[in-house]
């Protein structure tokens, strides 16, 4: 499924930021952070973007409404980074794969397919 965000309004932008389909994380993650938690902060400190959002993460969790609000004003690829991090977060499959493969830089490109060993459990983040 391709995902195409180009609305403003509010449900346009929350309606992809739910609890309900959200996987079961690691209830102390500050200590022991689940591989969901660290792959997409992995994704989020990527330098590209990682200015814009810190402000939206928290240890073991993050702030996905204001996050995902702020990807109207982000670039494409940006944007991209942000809701790669969101879907393996929520594990949703709503990224396009492809968007990933052909949009990235080389580095961000990179970042992901290590966030995805990270997800899997297969890899250590590295140090920001």
């Amino acid at each position: 499924m391709t995902t195409t965000w180009t609305s403003k309004e509010p449900e346009g932008i929350f309606g992809r930021a739910t609890a309900e389909a959200r996987p079961a994380h690691s209830p102390d993650e500050t200590r022991h952070p689940s591989p969901a938690y660290s792959a997409a902060r992995h994704i989020l400190e990527s330098p590209l973007i990682a200015a814009r959002t810190r402000p939206y993460m928290q240890d073991g969790d993050f702030d996905w409404f204001g996050l995902l609000a702020a990807t109207e004003t982000m670039s494409g690829g940006e944007r991209l980074l942000v809701d790669t991090a969101h879907d393996l977060w929520e594990g949703r499959g709503e990224v396009d794969v492809w968007g990933i493969s052909k949009r990235l830089g080389p580095s961000n490109f990179e970042r992901v397919v290590l966030a995805l060993r990270i997800s899997r459990g297969e890899a250590l983040p590295e140090a920001a």
